[in-house]
């Protein structure tokens, strides 16, 4: 008997405004996804899906992986997939659309070139991963990185609950140089720019600008 042909369906996910991500969180999400369902489905946005529990299949084109709880998917936009449950099972997803030429071409306006290859490689393929066994999203805090070499602002951008899952890729020191004189005539000293944040940087910074041009 020739194999029934499965229907395909284009999903369009639309980002708030100011944003290029859309969440779909929430007990609305728990739910028996099907099984043996004969549809797949593409979007306009990259799909990144995190399953706290439950256990089926996922069919990336003609190929079938098995999930469980614990498992990231990641799938680029124009590519069909499906998800199913196993029999009688509810699984608890929940998602990030990302509209990701969208989120590139903000974070640099002034190389496009940049953005479209970012994109690409983002867009490369589909995957199916579980923090425990994939190197990428494991805890490295164990390891025998030496951590306390780098300093506490570069470890931070790789850091989740005090726990290390990246390495940073660049320890070179960051500086601030400022003109004495400029912050004297401006009635400042360098101690009041010294372990500040950035908003009371700024504010300092307006005041000398205004102070020393007006």
């Amino acid at each position: 008997m020739k194999e029934k042909q499965a229907r395909v369906q284009y999903r369009y996910y639309e980002t708030p405004p100011n944003t290029h991500i859309l969440p779909l969180l929430g007990t609305g999400w728990i739910r028996e996804y099907g099984n043996d369902i004969n549809e797949l489905h593409f979007h306009n946005c990259l799909e990144i899906g995190y399953c706290h529990d439950g256990a089926g299949t996922m069919t990336f084109g003609e190929k079938k992986i098995p999930y469980r709880g614990g498992m990231f998917s990641v799938v680029p936009p124009n590519y069909l997939h499906t998800t199913n449950s196993l029999v009688g099972r509810k699984c608890r997803w929940e998602y990030l659309f990302v509209d990701v030429e969208g989120f590139l071409t903000e974070m640099y306006p002034a190389n496009q070139q940049m953005s479209r290859l970012l994109a690409k490689k983002i867009h490369s393929g589909a995957a199916l991963v579980n923090h425990e066994e994939n190197a990428v999203t494991a805890d490295l805090s164990g390891s025998d990185v030496a951590f306390d070499q780098f300093a506490a602002g570069k470890l931070a951008y790789s850091m989740v609950d005090g726990k290390n899952y990246g390495v940073p890729f660049d320890n070179g020191a960051a500086i601030t140089c400022l003109r004495t004189d400029v912050l004297e005539q401006a009635g400042h000293t360098v101690d009041e720019f010294t372990d500040i944040s950035w908003e009371q940087f700024i504010t300092l910074a307006k005041d000398v600008l205004h102070r020393f041009f007006r």
